[in-house]
């Protein structure tokens, strides 16, 4: 063989001999027992979450009590006003640092909320609703009038939200409200957004900046709507129904009321009682739902 033949060849054979190499490194890479990559691969099984477990609390209220305002606050279970056969000016602490102290209005379905570590005891009602807002400083034995809500509100919900209190729905004494205020203790309410619908006795809660609205009374009753309302612009979206109209009060006659056992631990228990349920109007001066 010629020595120009030679030269020939040579790069045919480095060429065969790279393309080997490469076939030979995906064979193996295929092989490989790396997570995720070829079929040998072992499935990764992810545990499913444990099931939240509920207890009953050591915790008691003096009297049995419905219709209270109830937040996180100053490290406690924080529990004000009520109803127990009358409208009750008493605000409890329960937890680490349990603590008393009263409210200078007693109330019943107000709404609670904590901001900058005053808590504030929003609306609520004795024979009528009303717009007081009451403010409650860290070791304080007493709450303090703040400024004043625009309208009579109860039956409201509350949250906290970049620096304000936001008062959804309720009942003015005349009619349901589907506003929701923005309140801060230094400066008029104004109005943050409007719901398409007057509701009362909703439950509310922040999720991802949003405010959520969910069931509830209106005047057309219960309800089983919820709304997604974007507080920094007051656009109100709806959300998937719950699946049945939720709200508070139940039916009169399926009512159910806190009772304090002996054991000091609070419990539910079927009323079947002829005494007006929440809402009617002996209690709140409002229509009977």
């Amino acid at each position: 063989m010629t020595a120009r033949r030679r030269r020939r060849l040579r790069p045919r054979f480095f060429l065969v001999l790279l393309l080997a190499a490469a076939l030979v490194a995906v064979l193996l890479h295929r092989s490989s027992p790396h997570p995720g990559v070829g079929p040998s691969a072992p499935a990764r099984r992810v545990p499913a979450p444990a099931a939240p477990r509920w207890q009953a609390a050591s915790w008691s209220l003096p009297t049995p009590a419905e219709g209270l305002a109830a937040a996180a606050a100053f490290g406690d279970v924080v529990a004000a006003g009520g109803w127990s056969g009358t409208s009750l000016g008493t605000i409890r602490g329960f937890g680490p640092h349990p603590f008393a102290a009263d409210l200078a209005v007693p109330v019943h379905d107000a709404a609670a909320a904590v901001l900058d570590g005053t808590l504030y005891v929003v609306g609520g009602g004795q024979s009528a609703s009303l717009p007081v807002v009451q403010a409650l400083a860290a070791g304080a034995s007493r709450a303090e009038p703040a400024r004043a809500l625009p309208e009579p509100l109860s039956d409201v919900g509350a949250v906290v939200w970049r620096g304000a209190v936001y008062v959804v729905g309720g009942y003015t004494g005349q009619s349901y409200s589907a506003r929701i205020w923005r309140w801060t203790p230094g400066a008029p309410a104004e109005v943050a957004a409007v719901l398409p619908v007057g509701v009362r006795y909703a439950g509310v809660a922040l999720y991802h900046d949003r405010l959520i609205v969910a069931g509830g009374i209106t005047p057309r009753g219960r309800s089983a709507a919820v709304w997604s309302v974007d507080l920094a612009t007051g656009t109100v979206r709806p959300w998937p129904a719950l699946p049945t109209p939720t709200a508070y009060p139940p039916p009169r006659g399926t009512e159910t009321v806190l009772t304090r056992q002996t054991t000091g631990t609070p419990a539910r228990k079927g009323s079947t009682s002829s005494a007006p349920h929440p809402g009617s109007a002996t209690r709140h001066s409002k229509p009977t739902m």
